[in-house]
């Protein structure tokens, strides 16, 4: 079943999508199958039951690729879905050109499939290989470790000065509580504003974790509308919305947690800056109401000016989580705060068994100690203003109406186009089409590094020219969803 987008009267046009897949043990050569298309109304009638012809088409199968990537994603079910496929498992476009499904190795700013193929990273690991996939001092402090065990019984000198570096970096981090991914210190932050004030219920702004409470927020299946609310969601920046929330919920509000900057409001972006008003007065407020404030700085942190947005913008938070760039590629995370909410950690159930590993806490110091000497923040916005200039002055030349917005640190490229279903087409093709040519980006979203350089950005820029160049061709001269071949980018 595939619902409709929207509701079509008689001689109304609309494009919906279907991805359909061939199973392996069908996938023979010269194998054809025939695909009906039909129309429902949901829980009235079928429209062949009331004479409408079946919309038939034959799928033909084609013999398996031989390429190291065809084989893997074969047997890739056997990992489940929760990794990302940027062309949706398409292997290859009609001309022969192969999309990136399975990688290798990853060094600097550089990502290469079983095959040989090569793209310019911006996904960067989720963000978390800020200075480079590889860096020689990461590596070298990870190769150092090597010969320790990784777990230990009791906490390593290490734990101790890394939690020492991030009290000097960050100016709430009077305390140190670590963890092994964003979603475990951000779950441990609600849960000392919940033991710290004895109130059940959490505001939120931007995206915090796939953990509770706002695993229901964003999976409605898990949603028990019969249960009390412990999570509502609020617009960024919006100071009228959280005024309203605590006139409404004048005791039950235990903690604020939000991303202060870098917040994606949707796929054509935008990517919110730090209002420095903003979270001052949301301070204010929080204070006034006995409520925790927690900023979720899991992505700005070491990449946001000023390493983070509490040097950015002055503004303290009670708490505040770090992770992705901390080691700049190993897993670990760090909630740091205050010292009267983290002195509650004793009396909140947080143990999990690797959360201090001195494999990652190596990476972490010597990631600190670079980002104490160098400016990366800096050097990634530098990189991307003049990824922007760049892109822009192709898009005039392309006659495109587009441009990349937000911090240039996360950025995304913007069609300015009003009709909904055209703009999904454009960002589809482009996203396609950069692929191609040997970027690869998640939904277009790019994550610039400290590994990108000139050479990289000399690529990319060509990239975005051939791929205008390419959605300007299919325009003129057939439908842009005739020319997709991958499923659509929403």
């Amino acid at each position: 079943m595939v619902r409709v987008p929207r509701d079509i009267l008689p001689g109304e046009e609309t494009t919906f999508y279907v991805l359909h897949s061939v199973e392996p043990r069908l996938g023979l050569g010269g194998a054809v199958q025939d695909v009906s298309f039909n129309l429902v109304e949901q829980n009235v009638t079928w429209f062949e039951h009331q004479n409408v012809e079946s919309l038939v088409v034959q799928v033909a199968a084609e013999p398996a690729e031989g390429s190291n990537a065809a084989g893997y994603f074969q047997i890739g079910s056997l990992i489940g879905s929760s990794f990302y496929l940027p062309s949706g498992g398409v292997t290859r476009g009609a001309s022969d050109r192969p999309y990136p499904l399975f990688l290798r190795e990853a060094a600097g700013c550089r990502v290469r499939d079983g095959d040989g193929n090569e793209w310019i990273d911006y996904v960067m690991g989720w963000g978390s290989a800020l200075l480079g996939y590889a860096h020689p001092e990461i590596r070298e402090a990870v190769a150092q470790s090597l010969c320790n065990g990784a777990i230990l019984s009791l906490p390593t000198e290490l734990e101790i000065e890394v939690a020492y570096q991030l009290g000097e970096m960050i100016p709430n981090a009077q305390k140190v509580l670590f963890g092994k991914n964003g979603s475990d210190v951000c779950t441990a932050a609600v849960r000392l504003a919940r033991v710290k004030t004895g109130r059940p219920l959490i505001l939120f702004s931007g995206y915090s974790g796939w953990q509770e409470p706002f695993a229901p927020v964003f999976e409605k299946s898990l949603h028990d509308p019969s249960a009390t609310c412990r999570a509502i969601r609020f617009a960024p920046n919006d100071l009228a919305e959280v005024s309203r929330l605590f006139e409404h919920h004048p005791v039950q509000i235990a903690g604020v947690i939000l991303e202060p900057a870098a917040q994606v409001e949707g796929v054509d972006g935008p990517v919110q800056v730090a209002d420095a008003v903003f979270l001052r007065s949301l301070k204010l407020m929080c204070q006034a109401h006995g409520t925790v404030l927690i900023f979720d700085e899991i992505m700005t942190g070491f990449r946001h000016p000023g390493g983070n947005v509490q040097n950015a913008t002055g503004v303290t938070p009670d708490l505040a989580c770090f992770g992705k760039a901390l080691t700049s590629g190993m897993p670990l995370a760090a909630l740091v705060g205050q010292r009267e909410v983290m002195d509650h950690v004793a009396r909140i159930f947080y143990h999990p068994t690797f959360k201090s590993d001195a494999y990652s806490l190596a990476a972490a110091r010597a990631a600190l100690q670079i980002y104490q000497r160098e400016d990366i923040p800096a050097k990634v916005a530098s990189f991307g203003e003049r990824l922007r200039a760049a892109v822009a002055e192709c898009s005039v030349e392309s006659g495109m109406d587009g441009e990349l917005v937000s911090p240039p640190y996360r950025m995304v490229y913007r069609f300015n186009e009003p009709d909904l279903n055209r703009r999904t087409l454009l960002r589809t093709l482009l996203h396609r089409e950069l692929l191609a040519r040997g970027i690869l980006t998640f939904r277009g979203f790019m994550l610039p590094s400290a590994a990108h350089g000139d050479a990289e950005l000399e690529r990319t820029v060509d990239g975005f020219r051939g791929a205008f160049a390419a959605i300007r061709q299919a325009a003129a001269h057939r439908s842009l969803v005739s020319s997709l071949e991958i499923p659509p980018v929403v």
